[in-house]
């Protein structure tokens, strides 16, 4: 990264000291006690990880809604969903909140004047 670039990460991803709840309200005050490999690898490269954002409980919804953080919707219009799973990154970064976020441990999304968001999801081929 070069410089100093904070970036969003998902709840799923375990920053020390802070939950990973995935919208579990019995896996709250149970904060991490070391940095996930992903956060390591992003704060050796200059990363400064601000922000955890927003998960439908377990993972398993098409909108982003738990019972810890309530309902995430869509900065440009609150009656619609900006989707499950990664929707708390995908709405931040709509609303200009973050420059990078990090889905899941495949997935980046970076702020993009013309639609919002873009997605890379590297593979063996993209490189």
């Amino acid at each position: 990264m070069g410089r100093l670039t904070i970036v969003s990460v998902k709840d799923t991803v375990n920053v020390k000291g802070y939950d990973s709840c995935i919208g579990y309200s019995a896996w709250t005050r149970k904060p991490a006690v070391q940095d996930s490999g992903l956060i390591r690898c992003l704060k050796d490269a200059g990363a400064i990880p601000f922000v955890k954002t927003n998960v439908p409980t377990s993972l398993l919804s098409f909108e982003s809604y738990n019972d810890v953080w309530g309902r995430t919707t869509n900065p440009h219009n609150k009656g619609y969903s900006p989707g499950g799973s990664t929707g708390g990154e995908s709405a931040l970064l709509a609303a200009g909140g973050s420059i990078i976020g990090v889905g899941m441990y495949s997935d980046l999304f970076f702020s993009n004047s013309r639609n919002g968001r873009s997605w890379l999801s590297p593979s063996t081929r993209s490189f």
